[in-house]
């Protein structure tokens, strides 16, 4: 039974144009505060690969919904940010 309920919690995530690390990913950048929507951090959360992470948001940058921000003290650190078209795939689901 609660197989069952974890197969259809999981094929609701399969809606719209995002797959499930995506959606995943978004909610994460949803809630996190400033210091923890980075790349690493996602990475942890999620508990997948950096490469993984990296290959997720390329997609989602692609689709309009995360918007990446270099610093402008160390340019090697990326800050994440939902874009309003993130936040609206995300609807009420978060």
């Amino acid at each position: 039974m609660i197989e069952r309920l974890a197969r259809l919690l999981l094929a609701e995530d399969w809606g719209g144009t995002l797959n499930p690390p995506q959606r995943a990913a978004l909610r994460y950048l949803a809630r996190a505060n400033r210091f923890s929507r980075a790349p690493s951090q996602l990475a942890d959360y999620l508990g997948a690969t950096r490469g993984t992470v990296s290959q997720t948001l390329a997609v989602l940058v692609r689709k309009g919904l995360v918007a990446e921000q270099r610093s402008s003290i160390d340019r090697r650190r990326v800050g994440l940010e939902l874009t309003a078209q993130g936040r609206a795939a995300l609807g009420g689901a978060q």
